[in-house]
């Protein structure tokens, strides 16, 4: 999945907010069509990992520096770059191969 810009929050803001507060995601129809062109093992662990994040469960860790605004939630060997929306939603905003996610995701956003 490639990842697109999302409406930013303050960086005092997000330093506020835990990483799990809301039950709902939003996964955008273009996102979506992207999960279901991956191989069947990463998409599986992929969904996996949003469902859990519904359940409020997951390895999610705030980012640091440029990407201070967002968090990750770890999915095998992939990262999906979580931001926060309108009333508590979470915003999948890019999902990529670990070893490059944090590369392509700055160049994205430049």
């Amino acid at each position: 999945m490639r990842g697109v810009k999302s409406d930013s929050a303050s960086s005092s803001a997000a330093k506020e907010r835990p990483c799990f507060t809301s039950r709902a995601r939003r996964i955008s129809p273009r996102r979506a069509l992207e999960l279901r062109r991956l191989p069947p093992e990463p998409r599986r662990c992929l969904l996996r990992a949003l469902r859990d994040l519904a359940r409020e469960r997951g390895d999610i860790k705030p980012l640091k520096g440029p990407l201070e605004t967002c968090c990750r939630l770890r999915a095998g060997a992939h990262r999906i770059v979580l931001s926060y929306a309108t009333r508590g939603t979470i915003q999948c905003v890019f999902a990529e191969r670990r070893n490059i996610v944090y590369e392509l995701l700055l160049q994205v956003l430049a």
